[in-house]
């Protein structure tokens, strides 16, 4: 399996190495009304969510072995994990054992990225008080981390070697960057209001890739956006590491 930035659009799902001067398009032969997409890398599978039908689907990269693993309790999937707005659920990856793990002072969850040892963080689209939320992984000790100086947080990802937490506001136009705890914020970049990045859930490539511009090339509004590679998908638990701790 190659490098690639995988995005979804409203049509479906699309892609383009992670390399610049690669201009090939990595399609993936997948229709639909998908918001939020995610890759089990290990398995060679991607999850979406389809709007349209109000459901979680899977496939292998190449479109083959398609088939609905969440059809019953959606309303509008927006992110990989949810379950019935306003509520969080998990579920195995065939769709089996689902359970509700936070179900309390959610107005309308959008983005989630997981610790997996420790903690989950989300976005919350509450108009009067929107908010970064965190809670254990079982769904106790929900609180809120950040709830000032924000209007649509969008996008989360997490550097889980520097346990640095990364966000994105379309509204302010910005992403920042804070600890655990929402303490020592800090402003990562800003862009324009026609900025792809900051406006829908993203995971970026590590430093020596040119993310910012790669996604600057993308023809259609991106909605969620992981980016797949062997030397960040090594580890168990690791994800994606937005930007190094040296990169600041």
């Amino acid at each position: 399996m190659g490098s690639f930035l995988l995005y979804s659009v409203h049509e479906g799902i699309r892609g383009i190495p992670l390399d610049p001067a690669d201009k090939s398009d990595a399609l993936v032969p997948v229709s639909g009304t998908s918001l939020a997409v995610g890759i089990d890398f290990h398995a060679g599978n991607i999850y979406w969510t389809d709007q349209g039908f109000d459901v979680i689907e899977v496939a292998r990269l190449n479109g083959s072995f398609r088939y609905v693993v969440i059809s019953q309790g959606l309303d509008k999937p927006r992110a990989i994990t949810w379950g019935q707005y306003p509520r969080i659920e998990r579920s195995r990856l065939d769709g089996s054992q689902r359970l509700v793990i936070v179900n309390v002072s959610i107005s309308w969850p959008n983005g989630i990225s997981v610790d997996y040892e420790v903690l989950m963080f989300w976005t919350n689209w509450n108009e009067q008080s929107p908010s970064i939320m965190r809670a254990s992984l079982n769904g106790a000790n929900v609180l809120v981390i950040i709830g000032s100086d924000i209007k649509t947080p969008n996008g989360l990802a997490i550097d889980h070697r520097a346990e640095k937490l990364y966000f994105s506001d379309a509204t302010l136009d910005k992403i920042e960057r804070c600890e655990y705890d929402g303490s020592n914020r800090y402003v990562r970049r800003l862009f324009n209001s026609m900025s792809l990045v900051e406006k829908h859930d993203a995971a970026l490539a590590p430093k020596h890739i040119d993310a910012f511009k790669i996604v600057s090339d993308i023809p259609q509004q991106p909605m969620g956006i992981v980016a797949v590679a062997n030397d960040t998908n090594s580890c168990g638990f690791h994800s994606l590491h937005p930007f190094s701790q040296h990169d600041l």
